[in-house]
């Protein structure tokens, strides 16, 4: 009888150990500020080629577009050394001025050619390594050669899904409000997909 008493205060002791071990170690691993990168280069504008080439999006403009090293503001890829990372927001004019319309935000990663399945994997492995408790990624293949949700429980109103398309990874970042947005995404995405499987 006396092994049970025992047994269970060795079990609160690994438990309180463990918490303090985690709250030490997860204490300084915080997402560092994302990295604008101002230099100007030569790589082609992925999302205006989105935008102009789908008659869903012919009324959308890019209102703001930076290179940075973070995805969905949260993900860090500047261990992925061979990718270039470009954050546009885009807005519908027309829109703006019948509802308080969130920009979509559209991320591109542009990787070495012929490597967009490895460039997926190491950017979903980016995500594992840095998610915390309330985020999870839940695998999809309704999307490009292959895709996933980013879901973040502290976030509910935001959508995040990333897509890779040939080379190229897109991560959409939109409103769960209205449906519209995740509409035109989907039609982007398909536009995109028809063109580069013709």
């Amino acid at each position: 009888m006396k092994k049970a008493p025992i047994a269970i205060l060795i079990l609160v002791l690994i438990l309180i150990l463990s918490g303090g071990d985690y709250l030490l170690n997860t204490a300084n691993n915080k997402t560092p500020e994302p990295v604008t990168i101002d230099t100007p280069d030569n790589y082609p504008n992925l999302t205006q080629t989105l935008i102009e080439g789908n008659p869903a999006t012919l009324d959308y403009q890019i209102s703001k577009r930076n290179r940075t090293t973070q995805i969905f503001e949260k993900i860090d890829l500047t261990a992925l050394g061979d990718i270039r990372v470009y954050r546009s927001e885009i807005k519908n004019p027309v829109l703006a001025g019948q509802k308080e319309a969130l920009p979509i935000v559209v991320y591109e990663i542009q990787g070495a050619e012929k490597q967009g399945a490895i460039t997926y994997l190491n950017v979903k492995l980016q995500f594992v390594k840095q998610m915390d408790a309330t985020e999870n990624i839940n695998e999809s293949s309704d999307f490009g050669g292959s895709s996933f949700y980013f879901n973040d429980l502290n976030n509910r109103n935001t959508s995040f899904l990333c897509v890779r398309i040939g080379d190229n990874l897109f991560g959409f970042q939109f409103s769960k409000v209205t449906r519209e947005d995740f509409d035109t995404i989907k039609q982007m995405i398909d536009t995109l997909l028809d063109s580069f499987n013709s």
